[in-house]
């Protein structure tokens, strides 16, 4: 197969997107597990206090305000942190070229310049707005590619079977929207992300 290259500087966006497929790529799982967690844990910190000989009514006002503070941890770890990272990584402030063949990717930029074979990644996971190709076991990792990224459809497409090949997954087509139903060629927006600042 032929190599595909792009070009890109990933956005806080995409960052965010690819970060919340590497802990949850299930999207109910992340919901389910903050729904158990907003009632074991001040069920379980109202059950403490009775047993330690609190009062009924202190108990259940204590355990009641933990819930907003077992929310804002959640944000801010999954929102504070992740862009803190982001942020603090100069990495993601360079443009990167990615070029992938089926032995190997190589990532180049001015602070970057690697070669790793495809043996070291384990999934593909398909997100709103970019790729996660994860490595790592107990750790997971992942290498963020966005969609925008790639310069037509007939480049996205080629990926899409690159990466079938690689892991022996079909990603659903539905996600690829608006590539599947257009008649005109896929052109992004822009190869950069947009200025926040």
């Amino acid at each position: 197969m032929e190599a595909i290259t792009v070009h890109y500087k990933l956005s806080e966006k995409e960052y965010l997107d690819a970060a919340r497929l590497v802990f949850f790529p299930k999207p109910t799982e992340w919901k389910l597990r903050a729904a158990v967690g907003c009632v074991l844990f001040p069920l379980a910190f109202f059950l403490l206090s009775l047993a330690a000989g609190f009062e009924l009514v202190p108990a259940l006002g204590v355990a009641c305000a933990l819930l907003p503070l077992l929310i804002y941890l959640y944000f801010f770890h999954f929102a504070v942190v992740a862009r803190r990272c982001y942020k603090g990584d100069r990495k993601f402030r360079e443009g990167m070229t990615v070029t992938l063949t089926d032995e190997h990717i190589t990532v180049q930029s001015k602070l970057v310049e690697s070669k790793q074979s495809w043996k070291l990644y384990t999934d593909v996971l398909e997100g709103e707005t970019c790729y996660a190709l994860i490595y790592g076991k107990d750790i997971r990792m992942a290498a963020m590619l966005p969609k925008r990224a790639f310069r037509s459809k007939q480049q996205h497409m080629a990926f899409r079977e690159l990466i079938g090949a690689q892991f022996a997954k079909t990603l659903p087509v539905h996600q690829v929207g608006e590539l599947e139903g257009t008649e005109r060629e896929y052109q992004p927006a822009s190869l950069e992300p947009p200025d926040w600042r």
